[in-house]
């Protein structure tokens, strides 16, 4: 279904048979889903060849199968917020009226944005934040293979929270089933 979705995918998928059996090999190997309704992970053209595109929410998933961590959820900073860092071992204190129509710029959700953040809960009952300011969040956008596709749409914000877990997800917990991740 996602190869099918439009006639760029097809081609690649098409003209590089190989790539996309890597892809679905790649997928089942790790144990997550290609379902649409999981979000888990996408098969993607990039470059004439199909590539797997894992998720933010199939990286959780991963973490959270592996044992690693209990649960993480990734957040951004945008002006007018009160952020208040506390190290990297204590979720930071992060205030904003969430509903404020000035707050994000719904064509341009990078518009206004400061940062963000990534609070995992391990499984021992500690958290683990990661933190990346605007500048870095752009920096990935910038040089990534989709910038001229989701980090250039509406997508952008959920592109940045992706980013954000899988920064963090580097430094999570290392587990038996850490290979996975």
């Amino acid at each position: 279904q996602q190869i099918l979705r439009n006639d760029y995918a097809l081609k690649a998928a098409q003209q590089n048979p190989d790539s996309r059996k890597a892809a679905i090999m790649n997928v089942a190997a790790i144990g997550l889903s290609l379902n649409p309704a999981t979000a888990h992970a996408y098969l993607v053209p990039r470059e004439g060849a199909i590539c797997l595109d894992i998720s933010y929410r199939g990286l959780v998933k991963l973490a959270t199968d592996a044992g690693a961590i209990e649960w993480a959820k990734a957040v951004l900073v945008y002006e007018g917020d009160t952020f208040e860092w506390n190290g990297p071992a204590a979720p930071p204190t992060h205030k904003a009226d969430v509903f404020s129509s000035d707050r994000i710029d719904a064509a341009d959700p990078l518009k206004n944005l400061k940062g963000g953040y990534c609070l995992a809960k391990l499984t021992t009952g500690d958290y683990m934040v990661e933190i990346m300011t605007a500048g870095e969040i752009l920096e990935v956008r910038d040089s990534s293979k989709a910038k001229n596709g989701p980090w250039s749409s509406k997508w952008a914000g959920e592109m940045a929270k992706k980013t954000l877990v899988k920064r963090a997800s580097k430094s999570w917990p290392q587990s038996s089933g850490r290979d996975r991740i």
